[in-house]
């Protein structure tokens, strides 16, 4: 009987080791990991503007990204950029400005948006990794915003096995700007549709990105009660400084 108990207490004993030694809860995948709704978890119920892909590939599309990222700080608004990796290259090679690193140094958020835009579902595990690779291919961010919004269970499990782990940040709220509309258009919609909590989608090279276009989204949503993100420690943040450089790894946006 003695050998017996001591024979159960040893099992009990490797079973309690085996449990400690596990890797966390956290290190399995679920669905947690996408944010494609009201981003109440991300955002704490502030709207969240995002523009994708790249501005225009010219000095002045580049002086209206600076002009519209120096907008969002002077209102005190804070936009996610997710260019892709391809873009953000092609800035430092032909300006020597790496627009990612602009947009955090201004208190805005940057995520990842792959390099060269596939849909990853076509892509080999390999592949998805490299195209999300920090940071010879895309942004370093924890953040990633699915090229055409398509993924799976696949992709998915993939970027969370990666080093650092990845989440797909998806939206609520689609302008269709890439369809042409008109200034006007993109900010009726946005300011018509969007309730406390949304991730609205744009473009940076389409009519919804401008100083303009920023600034009558921003106070059309304020009027309607609908607070923005703001810029990271910002002056309504108490920080002794207005506004500081946005981490690169952050797992909820600090709005």
């Amino acid at each position: 009987m003695k050998a017996l108990f001591q024979s159960l207490l040893a099992a009990v004993f490797a079973g309690l080791l085996v449990v400690t030694m596990a890797p966390p809860a956290a290190a399995a995948w679920s669905f947690a990991d996408r944010y494609d709704g009201p981003q109440t978890r991300a955002s704490n119920n502030r709207v969240i503007l995002t523009y994708d892909d790249c501005p225009d590939k010219t000095l002045q599309g580049l002086r209206n990204y600076k002009r519209t990222i120096r907008k969002a700080v002077r209102m005190n608004v804070a936009i996610t950029i997710a260019p892709l990796g391809n873009c953000r290259d092609y800035f430092k090679r032909q300006f020597g400005v790496n627009i990612a690193d602009y947009a955090r140094q201004h208190g805005q958020y940057v995520i990842s948006h792959s390099k060269t835009h596939p849909d990853l579902t076509t892509l080999s595990n390999r592949q998805i990794r490299q195209e999300l690779r920090c940071c010879s291919a895309s942004v370093a961010s924890r953040y990633v915003r699915a090229p055409y919004g398509s993924y799976d269970a696949r992709v998915l499990q993939v970027m969370h096995n990666m080093p650092t782990p990845r989440r797909l940040w998806l939206w609520s709220i689609d302008t269709r700007d890439w369809t042409g509309k008109s200034q006007n258009q993109v900010v009726n919609h946005v300011n018509r549709y969007t309730r406390d909590g949304d991730t609205v989608l744009m473009h940076l090279q389409w009519n919804g990105f401008s100083p303009r276009a920023l600034e009558r989204m921003v106070l059309g949503l304020r009027q309607r009660g609908h607070p923005v993100c703001r810029t990271y420690r910002g002056a309504d943040h108490h920080s002794s400084n207005p506004v500081q450089t946005t981490r690169h790894w952050f797992w909820r946006m600090p709005c």
